[in-house]
């Protein structure tokens, strides 16, 4: 689910100033069966069958500048940000019950909320529309790939740590990327 919007401004020259913001979320849901005796490191734990699901939210917030040739109906543009992203990061496992000892139980692993330092680079191509809106106002479709930078470092694995205690490590920091690549469309409004 990806929710994008904007509002920039023509303050000098061909560069706009505005703020991006957004709501991204991303569902990963996974059904397998754990098989512990295939390794030693959770030697007395039984084989249970597990469900996880993994969610993260995101809200980044981002000023941007970009540069666009205003005079023109068809340009390109490239643009960069820097802002804050609000990530939200949960991770719950369902595991089938078993009275085998040793067993596992059902439960949240990790639930939290970060605030984290984000960075966008983008270009593309704004295709103004034929009407004008009027002298100091245009709009246009526009067609962007960008690239946003928001790493979170989080010990998602802290809870589990006491269920695998020959694992080692498992109380670091994981790190886990709330951006990536995005290719977006819609339409934009001009202000001079």
């Amino acid at each position: 689910e990806i929710v994008r919007f904007g509002i920039g401004s023509y303050q000098l020259a061909n560069i706009a100033t505005g703020v991006t913001g957004g709501y991204y979320r991303a569902v990963v849901r996974e059904t397998y069966q754990f098989r512990p005796e295939l390794s030693d490191l959770s030697a007395g734990i039984p084989s249970q069958t597990l469900t996880q699901e993994l969610i993260m939210t995101a809200f980044p917030a981002i000023i941007t500048a970009d540069y666009l040739p205003f005079g023109r109906q068809f340009a390109t543009y490239v643009g960069a940000g820097l802002g804050l992203n609000i990530v939200g990061l949960s991770w719950r496992e369902v595991i089938s019950a078993s009275q085998a000892p040793g067993a596992r139980s059902s439960g949240e692993r990790y639930n939290d909320t970060h605030i984290v330092p984000t960075a966008l680079v983008r270009a593309g191509v704004s295709l103004g529309l034929d009407k004008v809106l009027s002298s100091t106002t245009s709009a246009a479709i526009h067609v962007e790939v960008s690239y946003v930078y928001s790493n979170l470092s989080a010990a998602l694995f802290e809870r589990l740590a006491s269920r695998f205690p020959s694992a080692g490590g498992m109380t670091d920091a994981y790190t886990v990327s709330a951006g990536g690549l995005g290719i977006h469309a819609g339409l934009s409004f001009f202000l001079r």
